[in-house]
């Protein structure tokens, strides 16, 4: 058997046809990424659909079959990629929710098909990161992240030095409640 024949899964019944048709019956707008787990399994290679971090799994109890294991798993990595490119291009406005789309081994590095991209404003901050800071780091991250209108109508004086243990409270809630990535 050549390898295209081997690819497209012809001595198998599930196909990656079926996962790829599954996928389009099951994806939902409560859907935003989309990762496709590859097993190298004792003879073949199989891949898995997963939803939203295992919200809903499509291949788990039963993967879908990809190749043979008597190719190497570099070759099988491209051809899924080309596979998966082309399922996406042709179906990419059935799957517009998804802000993500990833394949890649179980055990290996991940391989992004479509990549969400943060927006820095995106970017939050906990209490916890927060209140790890020291003083420096804290009156520094107050300058940067922050806008200073709000720091001189707050009182924030943001020069270096030992903070109190209120001023230091008092500091952590304004950074908190007034973090903000700038745009350059």
């Amino acid at each position: 058997m050549g390898l295209l024949n081997m690819l497209k899964g012809k001595e198998r019944k599930e196909t990656l046809e079926d996962l790829y048709n599954q996928i389009l019956e099951n994806n939902s707008s409560k859907f935003s990424t989309l990762l496709f787990n590859l097993y190298e399994d004792e003879d073949c290679y199989t891949v898995e659909a997963v939803f939203d971090d295992d919200a809903f799994i499509i291949g788990r109890e039963k993967p879908y079959f990809i190749a043979n294991n008597d190719i190497n798993y570099t070759i099988i990595l491209e051809s899924f990629k080309t596979r998966l490119e082309k399922f996406y291009l042709e179906n990419h406005n059935k799957l517009n929710n998804l802000k993500e789309i990833s394949y890649g081994f179980v055990d290996g590095d991940l391989y992004y098909i479509k990549k969400h991209k943060k927006k820095r404003n995106d970017i939050k901050v906990t209490m916890e990161e927060l209140e790890a800071l020291n003083d420096q780091k804290l009156l520094a991250w107050i300058t940067v992240y922050t806008d200073g209108e709000k720091r001189k109508e707050n009182g924030i004086n943001s020069f270096s030095r030992e903070l109190t243990t209120e001023e230091r409270n008092e500091y952590i809630k304004f950074l908190y409640e007034n973090f903000k990535i700038k745009d350059k």
